[in-house]
C-alpha cells in the first residue's frame, strides 16, 4: 500500500461524463510528496463490482470513490481530506454528505452545490457541523473517501453499497465522517444524468 498516494475511482456509464469528471480532478491542487492517480470504470454490472475492480487495481492508501455526476470543485480537496484522516486514526471514511440518527429519524448532514434541469445551480446545506468533521451513521453514496481497503458488496444501487461500507467500517471500530465545508466541496450535476 502506497501511503503517499491517492487514487480517484470514477464510476459511470457514460464516457463523456467520466471525462468531464476527470477534468475537474486534474485541476485539484496536489500537495508536495503526494502522488495522485485516476481510474475510470465504465459499464460494470453494478457499482460494488466497479469499485472492487478499481480498488484492486490501485496501490494507493487513499481512494476516492466518485460517481460520474459528482464534480469536485474544492481545489484543496486532497489536502483537506488528508488533514481529516490525520486528525483521528479511527476515521475510516469521509463523505461530503451523510446521515445520522436524529430525533425524527435520519438527519442529513453536509453540503453540496446542486444543478438540476430547469433550475439554477444552488448551494444546499444540511445541519450544522461545529468542528473539523462530524461522525455520521453512513455516508451518501455519490462520493466516499477511504483510508483503507474493504471489499464492496456488489449491490445494484450505490446507496446500498455506501450503507454497507459504513457498516463494514463500524465492525472494524472505524467511523464515517462528514467534514465542515465553508464552501461545498462538490457539485452534484444532475443535468448530466438527465
Amino acid at each position: 500500500m502506497n501511503k503517499i498516494k491517492i487514487c480517484f475511482l470514477i464510476f459511470g456509464y457514460n464516457q463523456r461524463f467520466c471525462e468531464e469528471n476527470l477534468l475537474y480532478i486534474q485541476h485539484l491542487s496536489v500537495p508536495e510528496n503526494v502522488e495522485a492517480d485516476c481510474i475510470t470504470i465504465l459499464d460494470a454490472d453494478n457499482p460494488g463490482e466497479a469499485f472492487n475492480a478499481g480498488m484492486h487495481a490501485s496501490d494507493a492508501q487513499y481512494k476516492v470513490y466518485v460517481n460520474e455526476n459528482v464534480l469536485i470543485v474544492n481545489p484543496n480537496f486532497i489536502q483537506d481530506i488528508l488533514h481529516i484522516f490525520a486528525s483521528d486514526q479511527t476515521i475510516g471514511a469521509i463523505g461530503v454528505l451523510g446521515y445520522q440518527d436524529g430525533s425524527g429519524g435520519l438527519e442529513r448532514k453536509g453540503s453540496a452545490i446542486v444543478s438540476r434541469s430547469g433550475d439554477s445551480t444552488r448551494e444546499e446545506r444540511f445541519g450544522t457541523i461545529e468542528g473539523l468533521w462530524e461522525e455520521v451513521l453512513f455516508i451518501e453514496e455519490n462520493l466516499i473517501v477511504t483510508a483503507q481497503d474493504t471489499e464492496w458488496e456488489e449491490y445494484d444501487r450505490l446507496l446500498r453499497c455506501s450503507m454497507y461500507k459504513s457498516e463494514e467500517f463500524r465492525r472494524k471500530g472505524l467511523i464515517s465522517v462528514v467534514p465542515k465545508q465553508e464552501k461545498p466541496w462538490c457539485l452534484y450535476d444532475n443535468d448530466l444524468l438527465n
